[in-house]
């Protein structure tokens, strides 16, 4: 008995401090408000509950984050700072992608082709 709940408290503090070790990313007031409204636009297209509002706001608060960052980090080398923002949305897709069901996968692709289109739009008009 007592090795089952030495064993069982050693995973609660183990799991704690796993939970424990994820980031924190911030962002100013209008990055946070642009972030806000991606995510809720985005909840609506691909149709998420609750909880999945929330993953999707953490993620795409660390992909601002990210990008921000590295942006700033590289400003100087535009080659490189392409790269590394190429890797972060790569990798944001493979996050998102894996929280996603078939039907959400679809309207995920449709998202992306809809936001690409508008960014060529708005690109050129400028």
């Amino acid at each position: 008995m007592k090795n089952l709940l030495l064993s069982v408290s050693i995973c609660i503090l183990s799991s704690v401090s796993v939970f424990a070790q994820g980031h924190d990313y911030t962002l100013s007031s209008s990055q946070e408000a642009k972030c806000t409204e991606l995510t809720r636009s985005m909840v609506n297209e691909l149709r998420l509950n609750e909880i999945g509002y929330i993953k999707l706001k953490a993620l795409n608060r660390e992909r601002m984050a990210l990008e921000e960052a590295a942006k700033e980090s590289l400003k100087d080398d535009l080659a490189a700072q392409s790269i590394k923002l190429q890797e972060i949305g790569s990798d944001y897709d493979q996050k998102l992608t894996a929280m996603l069901d078939a039907s959400q996968l679809q309207a995920y692709a449709a998202y992306k082709r809809k936001s690409t289109i508008n960014y060529i739009a708005v690109s050129e008009e400028k």
